[in-house]
């Protein structure tokens, strides 16, 4: 329903930013359930073209070049660091949130150690906020970033702290399925 809504708005000649960016989430959403690969490319591509449309009426706006980062993670990795490069410029408050994608984007680089860096900052300085664990979604980024450095310590040769960093994920939050699962495959990986 929102899709439809947002998606008469733009055919009517809307000219507010945040429409065009909703309307590209959405369709990135649907890239990412799209079932046969030209589907989700011609479904990434008109989110792109959306993402483009909103910074083009509002190139200040942080949270859209964040969204298209996050589209373009695994396709196109470069633009996603761009991205947050640009996101993190306009908003310097979000930079930790910004710096964590970062490092998933480094691991689906395979820039490993670049990426365990930046992850280490990030936990760092998660570690020294009395914020960390206050909300359910810090708590589930502090998870995230320990399994994100996790996958660059193991893929990087340090099996021991990457399975460490993994428990720890796991620790932090026990229904996080995704570090779960992970943290199942390096043992199983490291014959443990």
């Amino acid at each position: 329903e929102a899709e439809l809504m947002l998606e008469r708005a733009v055919q009517d000649g809307c000219t507010r930013p945040n429409v065009y960016s909703a309307l590209a989430n959405c369709i990135a959403i649907k890239a990412n359930t799209a079932k046969d690969a030209e589907s989700q490319r011609t479904l990434r591509d008109r989110a792109f073209s959306l993402y483009a449309q909103s910074i083009a009426l509002n190139p200040n706006n942080a949270d859209t070049y964040f969204n298209r980062a996050f589209t373009a993670i695994t396709v196109y990795p470069e633009r996603a660091l761009a991205d947050l490069d640009t996101a993190t410029m306009i908003a310097p408050h979000k930079a930790l949130q910004f710096k964590q994608m970062r490092g998933t984007v480094l691991n689906n680089l395979k820039r490993y150690p670049e990426a365990e860096r930046t992850l280490t900052e990030v936990l760092e300085t998660m570690e020294r906020s009395p914020q960390t664990l206050k909300s359910m979604e810090e708590k589930q980024r502090y998870s995230d970033a320990y399994l994100e450095r996790a996958v660059s310590k193991f893929n990087n040769g340090n099996r021991p702290g990457g399975l460490a960093d993994a428990e720890k994920s796991v620790s932090i939050m026990p229904q996080n399925q995704r570090a779960v699962n992970l943290l199942a495959r390096m043992r199983e990986v490291a014959g443990q």
